[in-house]
């Protein structure tokens, strides 16, 4: 090399896995009347009901709320006989407990639980593999830079990018008033709490010829 130094750029992934921290229910309940936004937690029984349900298993009352509200009747007129499909959303800072919560809503008369929505923190974990990867590469620019008879005798540059393959789909539409059924989540409901997350680092290292 002449006795300059060059730079060897390398990239290494490392893979592991992290578990959710939270989760949250969307629940879709059906009932008689119109509520708008919070307000239906307490103008529609069922809801208090099931609000009441939550909170008595440990779930914070004010990360409980109306996300969507669908209305509608055979004749596409409100009138008093129009019922409502409220999806209600609720946190679990405790997601081992899931099935006790999926309980508590299976027994209520027109409500369902339409998704169950996992909350991953993926920092500390991400900074552990970037770690990991930038070791790596290291170990890989000094394996090619010894191919040809150098050495790394530095760190120019070095940049990261993670990945979490498998993101949640956006929020289904709630069941039209009068088809919500009683039952936990369906089959369909993905109940896995852990996921893959990729870091990928990207390192320049500075070589020379070696001593």
């Amino acid at each position: 090399m002449g006795g300059e130094r060059g730079v060897i750029r390398v990239s290494v992934t490392e893979r592991g896995t992290v578990t959710a921290r939270r989760a949250r229910l969307h629940v879709t309940v059906e009932s008689d009347g119109l509520a708008f936004g919070d307000a239906a937690l307490e103008a529609c029984g069922e809801i208090a009901d099931l609000v009441g349900r939550l909170t008595d298993l440990g779930a914070a009352a004010d990360d409980i709320g109306v996300s969507r509200v669908v209305s509608g009747s055979a004749t596409g007129l409100l009138t008093a006989e129009t019922r409502t499909a409220y999806t209600v959303a609720a946190g679990i800072d405790d997601p081992p407990r899931l099935g006790e919560y999926l309980r508590a809503v299976s027994i209520h008369k027109g409500v369902v639980c339409s998704r169950v929505e996992w909350i991953f923190d993926e920092q500390e974990a991400a900074a552990l593999l970037a770690a990991a990867a930038l070791a790596g590469a290291r170990e890989k620019a000094r394996r090619m830079a010894a191919a040809v008879g150098a050495e790394v005798v530095g760190l120019k540059a070095a940049c990261d990018g993670r990945s979490m393959p498998g993101d949640p789909p956006a929020e289904p539409a709630p069941p039209a008033p009068g088809t919500a059924q009683n039952g936990p989540a369906d089959a369909g409901t993905d109940f896995t709490s852990r996921r893959e997350i990729a870091v990928t680092v990207t390192a320049d290292f500075w070589v020379a010829p070696s001593s």
